[in-house]
């Protein structure tokens, strides 16, 4: 057993998208205060010495309390905050905070432009730009503060690369969300889909050795068809990809027979066509719509986000990598 220093912030992460204390604290404070002579684990202490692994995440605010009776206009709920995804150190080096951790399935690991190691020196909004706020004299709470914000609200972040060679800094900007299909990260796909060419039915399983990505859409969503046909427009004309690539569209109109008739009208191009009981994509994404789901080729889901929450291009390039090192 060893002792711990007074005030510092220690958490432990216990799944992808919950942050859990360790310790008694205020879920809204994020301060640990310690005891003279208070004691923790070695194992722990070993591995979060000298460092807060707190998670700009997925994090939800407490939704409002239902309203006493009698009032005629109950006051809005507030709005829901989340962050991108990122571990910072809590000790500030001379560049900014250092990324000691990409939650997997957030925004900061989905796109895929954001390395463990690298140094976050400035952070920035829509209303801020092009005045980005320089963190220098920034303690940490107020770091995390600025990373978080409504959901689907947009966060820039300049970031100094762990490897500065060939680029000195960059801005990746983010879109805040909340993560969901953490039950179905690293584990296999069972969904019972039903082709719309004969009716007949189609799992994931079926592909085995191939990357998936099934695009989750329906006739609700007709106003993001535009956008989710170039991004499959781009994967299929791209040469770098593994050529074992599946393109899945999943419509999840209410009924097969609204779905073959949404698709005399409206369907995604250059892709299987298939259809699923909606009331199942309330288990991946409570509902949200669209939804990208990539199951690896091994078989294992990799990704469950909103379309725009992922560089798909980039995300699918490990597959090949993976595939030219078997070989």
């Amino acid at each position: 057993m060893e002792n711990s220093p007074a005030g510092y912030d220690i958490f432990s992460l216990e799944s992808e998208s919950t942050l859990t204390e360790s310790w008694p604290v205020d879920r809204f404070s994020r301060r640990v205060n310690f005891q003279e002579g208070t004691t923790m684990p070695s194992v722990v202490w070993r591995s979060a010495y000298g460092l807060a692994l707190l998670i700009a995440g997925a994090l939800q605010v407490v939704q409002a309390a239902d309203p006493p009776p009698g009032l005629d206009n109950p006051p809005a709920a507030p709005p829901m905050f989340s962050g991108v995804g990122l571990a910072l150190a809590s000790r500030k080096t001379e560049a900014g905070y250092q990324i000691m951790k990409l939650i997997p399935n957030s925004p900061a690991a989905l796109s895929c432009e954001i390395q463990v190691g690298d140094v976050v020196m400035a952070v920035g909004d829509a209303d801020s730009f092009p005045y980005d706020i320089d963190l220098n004299d920034l303690n940490f709470e107020n770091v995390i503060q600025l990373i978080r914000g409504p959901v689907d609200s947009e966060v820039r972040l300049r970031i100094v690369p762990k490897d500065p060679s060939f680029v000195k800094e960059k801005v990746i900007a983010l879109k805040r969300q909340i993560l969901f299909g953490a039950g179905l990260m690293g584990q296999n796909l069972v969904l019972p889909f039903t082709s719309l060419d004969d009716r007949k039915p189609l799992t994931v399983d079926q592909f085995a050795g191939r990357a998936v990505v099934l695009v989750f859409w329906s006739v609700n969503n007709l106003d993001q068809l535009p956008h989710l046909q170039q991004m499959i427009h781009g994967l299929d004309n791209r040469k770098a990809f593994p050529t074992e690539l599946e393109l899945i569209a999943v419509n999840c109109d209410a009924t097969i027979e609204q779905a073959e008739t949404t698709l005399q009208q409206h369907r995604l191009e250059q892709v299987r066509q298939t259809w699923i009981d909606p009331k199942t994509i309330e288990s991946l994404s409570s509902g949200v719509l669209p939804l990208i789901v990539v199951v690896a080729p091994t078989g294992e889901v990799e990704a469950v986000c909103h379309p725009e929450s992922i560089n798909l291009e980039k995300f699918l390039k490990r597959y090949s990598a993976k595939t030219d090192a078997a070989k």
